[in-house]
């Protein structure tokens, strides 16, 4: 996980989770995060691009070499230069499930202090 000032600004995102390895089977995964947000945001994110690494890591989302803008999710061939980034299934699936990851992991670690 890198850290990095007013990342946002610089690429339009908050995060991103990039495998490193074999785009086939990936198992080494770079987040990179915008320094900039609150921790509790940053913790969010986090969660966030996590979930990528678990689709990235299971085979549901996978890279198509064919093209640079195609992906496959859960064998269906995406391209996601034509498909709204808040429709795409894998986004919708983290972003969905990103808060609640966030607050177990705060429950869990940090004590429940919003009766939550």
């Amino acid at each position: 996980v890198t850290f990095i000032k007013d990342y946002q600004k610089k690429t339009g995102c908050s995060g991103t989770c990039i495998w490193e390895d074999d785009y086939i089977r990936p198992r080494e995964f770079v987040i990179e995060l915008d320094a900039s947000d609150s921790a509790e945001i940053i913790l969010q994110n986090l969660a966030h691009e996590m979930v990528h690494v678990k689709q990235w890591a299971r085979g549901e989302l996978k890279d198509v070499m064919k093209g640079y803008s195609l992906c496959k999710w859960k064998g269906k061939v995406f391209d996601t230069d034509k498909v709204e980034y808040y429709d795409a299934p894998w986004e919708i699936e983290a972003f969905g499930r990103e808060y609640g990851l966030y607050i177990r992991w705060r429950n869990e670690f940090m004590g429940d202090e919003t009766g939550e």
